[in-house]
């Protein structure tokens, strides 16, 4: 197996009143990202067993992860959470999907051990 220790990113041009900004959505070091799985795990409604069963609070969710790793170009500054909670939630949730997936976050998780 052959790994690769470079960070993924994609490169975001948000059009609004005030002209094209350039954004990167960055991936994170897997200490941030467990950071990240502990401050949502709040979030969850689990079951008797502790297993996860779904959202019981989803305000400023997706924001949490655009927090994280979309940055601006110009100057390097993280977007913040009162920005992103402005944007058009279509655009927030395309956004926060690409963030997932670079980060490793869109897959189920499950208990079960791998097939081979």
């Amino acid at each position: 197996m052959k790994l690769n220790l470079t960070f993924n990113k994609t490169e975001v041009e948000l059009t609004g009143p005030g002209g094209p900004v350039n954004y990167e959505l960055r991936e994170m070091t897997a200490a941030a990202r467990d950071a990240y799985l502990d401050a949502v795990n709040d979030r969850l409604k689990v079951d008797a067993n502790g297993k996860p069963i779904g959202i019981k609070k989803w305000d400023g969710m997706h924001a949490e992860l655009l927090t994280k790793t979309l940055f601006q170009v110009a100057g390097g500054k993280a977007v913040t959470r009162e920005v992103v909670q402005e944007w058009p939630a279509a655009t927030v949730t395309e956004l926060y999907n690409e963030a997932q997936r670079i980060n490793g976050l869109h897959t189920k998780a499950t208990d079960e051990e791998p097939k081979k």
